[in-house]
Order: C-alpha cells, then structure tokens, then sequence
C-alpha cells in the first residue's frame, strides 16, 4: 500500500510539471514573460540546480508547474 501511494504521488507530481528547453538568448526573466505563470526567481526555486540565475544555456531543461 505504502508503495503504492509513493506512485501516486510521485507519478502526479511530473504528470502535472511541464519543462522548458532554453534557446540562445534566453535569460529567466524571458522565459518567465513567455510563459506567463512565473517570475525568473520562481523558476529559479523550481530549478535548484541552477546555481548563478544570469549563466543559463541553451538545450538546459528547465522545471515549470502547470
């Protein structure tokens, strides 16, 4: 049961989470404005691995909730 549930809640969590390839030129900021739903230091909080917000590169996927 418990393994069950871990599923569930694991499976939700990236059924519901959308990605963003970046492009060259990209910054957070853009990507926030192109997507509508974040400010860049959302997107910052929903992508921790992402250590300087102004270095990001292109084909870097990026996390993004629905």
């Amino acid at each position: 049961m418990v393994n069950f549930l871990v599923y569930n809640v694991f499976f939700d969590f990236y059924r519901e989470t959308r990605m963003y390839e970046v492009k060259k030129g990209d910054t957070l900021a853009k990507i926030a404005r192109k997507t509508h739903k974040h400010r860049w230091q959302e997107l910052l909080s929903l992508n921790p691995w992402i250590k300087n917000p102004n270095l990001i590169y292109p084909n870097q996927r990026l996390r993004l909730h629905p």
